[in-house]
């Protein structure tokens, strides 16, 4: 079963299995905010919504780009990627409003590039992923830059 993704405490990053443990916990997230009738969903949003959580934005798009389907089956593999995307949506809901877009382009040019980073820069990585807002790329770089230029 999976109730362990409910009363258990998550895995550590560092941990081997973190990203096979993130895309199921995501799956399980999913199912169920799916199952919330919608006014129940739309109160919790409004009471423990993070839309701003770039930390867990940051985890979502890590583990989408690199979710492989590996040993598992194709039923299975499709049910953790339609996880990770309809989290992802409810992050950055579709909209036809330019600013927004525009707001959530930079958002994933950021994410990419701190995703694609060595691992000497983690701490500063974790810092600009628990700032309120996460800064734009040329922001995020110029953060990263403090780090002694040997790397």
């Amino acid at each position: 079963g999976k109730e362990n993704y409910l009363t258990d405490e998550p895995l550590a990053s560092e941990s081997k299995d973190y990203r096979k443990w993130l895309q199921e916990d995501t799956m399980v997230t999913t199912w169920l905010w799916n199952s919330m009738d919608p006014l129940v969903a739309a109160k919790m949003q409004e009471r423990f919504g993070q839309s701003k959580n770039s930390s867990r934005i940051y985890e979502l798009y890590e583990a989408f780009f690199s979710c492989q389907q590996g040993d598992k089956s194709l039923s299975k593999h499709y049910g953790i990627l339609e996880g990770l995307w309809g989290e992802l949506t409810f992050y950055h809901p579709l909209t036809t409003d330019i600013a927004i877009l525009e707001r959530q382009h930079k958002k994933l040019l950021v994410v990419r590039f701190l995703s694609s980073l060595n691992p000497v820069y983690e701490s500063l990585k974790n810092g600009i992923l628990t700032e309120k807002e996460l800064p734009n790329i040329k922001e995020a770089y110029a953060c990263l830059k403090q780090l002694p230029s040997t790397y």
